[in-house]
């Protein structure tokens, strides 16, 4: 009777989880449930369950011995009560470990998106800040350019890179040794020619995104080890697609990319600023902003005034995503805050001694550090940046680690089904053994009640006679 009632209601929970679950199955649910009904057979054999529509109940066969019962035997019942009592307690425990497991990942996901958030709010501008470039220019083209950029990226980078130059020019602008020892007293560097003065020169070339932008061999076999390409920024690379750098803007996740101790080129920064702010810059600080010098207003009042914002927006803001500009116009000085310290010293080298409008030649360099507010943001975005990604490799690591755990689980369930078949076959056997043994005991039996007929007969023959 208790068989009958396991059988009924394993077969009922089946159901009622075929039911619930079914458009939830999957190959995995399907062996495991195959797996558990294999064994299941194998405990019970040689016994077969079949179903008495008459008695509407189940009862068991056995084709060796030809019997036939209602209830197994007491030893394949007692089998049978432990091998699902240790199935429940194991799917209770894979299910406490999928739900801790997933209850986790949630929090983990919950906590990492909150970080990611606090990130892009604090890297955004306040929505309630004005700023100085709003008020001469058209908000959605200045908030709208991260988006061009990405759009537009995405068809420049499907071509490959062009040669913006026949040959290099590194004698233009190769170092000489002494080159930087300057005398303040005669105007002059300390080099074999006495005659040589500092002088600025104004760009041969200039960087045209639209046009330049391309794949090269730093994308196709140096994906994410590469930094970007000094003369490509100056306008004058002659490898083209054979460059070991990239040829491109560099975006803001990029930017998040590079190391703080050098810059977007890859050359070391330093400690600090050169006395002429006209150098790498210093690591120290995340200096994001500008100082432009030298250029000319087109107009005195309002409208020339918008009109200067105007030329800077649109020269500067191909190189990198512009936060805001400043122009101090009875001084000369403009300032621009770049998004991203990597995007104001790619912008630096690619309008250094260019012209804007007015055919002048104007100066780019460093600002003074940017408010203390600003460097306090900057640091903790850093801090948060570096929790995001030692969440992200817990994650992965955790993973790696349950993973593990699931094929070591694999492989015990492996060795013990193969103990169970073992088991099952000495089993087998020894019921073989007794059977025959049995088959042995009768047929002796049957020969010696043979003989003793026998001779019964031949006693009574013997009478008669």
């Amino acid at each position: 009777m208790e068989t009958t009632q396991i059988n009924q209601e394993q077969n009922t929970q089946d159901k009622d989880q075929n039911q619930d679950n079914s458009p939830k199955m999957d190959k995995n649910t399907n062996s495991q449930q195959n797996n558990k009904s294999e064994q299941l057979l194998k405990i019970m054999f040689p016994w077969q369950s079949f179903y008495d529509e008459q008695f509407e109940r189940y009862y068991y066969f056995n084709p060796i011995t030809e019997e036939s019962v209602w209830d197994l035997p007491n030893n394949i019942i007692d089998k049978i009560d432990k091998f699902l009592q240790n199935e429940q307690e194991n799917n209770i425990d894979i299910q406490q470990n999928i739900q801790q497991q997933k209850n986790i990942n949630e929090q983990k996901q919950a906590q990492q998106q909150e970080i990611i958030d606090s990130l892009v709010q604090r890297e955004e501008f306040d929505p309630t800040e004005i700023k100085n470039m709003d008020r001469y220019l058209d908000i959605e083209k200045t908030e709208n350019q991260e988006k061009y950029y990405d759009e537009n990226l995405i068809h420049l980078m499907k071509r490959p890179a062009r040669k913006q130059a026949d040959a290099p020019k590194n004698a233009d602008v190769a170092y000489t040794q002494g080159g930087l020892d300057y005398n303040i007293w005669y105007n002059k560097q300390q080099t074999e020619n006495r005659e040589k003065v500092i002088t600025r020169e104004r760009a041969t070339t200039r960087l045209d995104p639209d046009l330049d932008t391309g794949y090269t061999k730093a994308d196709l076999y140096e994906k994410f080890s590469s930094t970007f390409c000094f003369h490509f920024a100056r306008g004058q690379c002659c490898e083209g697609e054979q460059c070991k750098y990239y040829h491109r803007v560099p975006s803001f996740h990029e930017c998040l990319q590079i190391d703080n101790s050098r810059d977007i080129f890859g050359r070391p920064r330093f400690a600090t600023q050169r006395d002429d702010m006209r150098g790498i810059g210093s690591f120290m600080n995340e200096t994001r902003t500008l100082m432009i010098t030298d250029f000319k207003l087109p107009r005195i009042g309002a409208e020339g005034q918008k009109l200067m914002y105007e030329i800077i927006y649109r020269h500067f803001s191909m190189y990198g995503q512009i936060e805001d500009i400043n122009i101090k116009g009875s001084k000369g000085w403009a300032f621009i805050r770049f998004r991203h310290r990597c995007m104001a010293e790619f912008a630096k080298e690619c309008m250094m001694n260019q012209a804007l409008d007015n055919n002048e030649m104007i100066m780019v360099k460093w600002a003074a550090d940017d408010d203390k507010n600003q460097i306090e943001i900057d640091r903790r975005n850093k801090e948060e940046q570096q929790m995001v990604r030692e969440a992200i490799e817990k994650k992965i690591r955790e993973q790696e680690i349950l993973e593990h755990n699931e094929r070591i689980q694999a492989e015990r369930e492996k060795v013990i089904q193969e103990k169970l078949r073992q088991q099952e076959n000495e089993k087998k056997q020894q019921e073989v053994q007794e059977n025959l043994e049995k088959f042995a005991s009768i047929l002796d039996q049957i020969d010696n009640q043979g003989g003793e007929q026998g001779e019964q007969e031949e006693d009574n023959s013997n009478k008669d006679q």
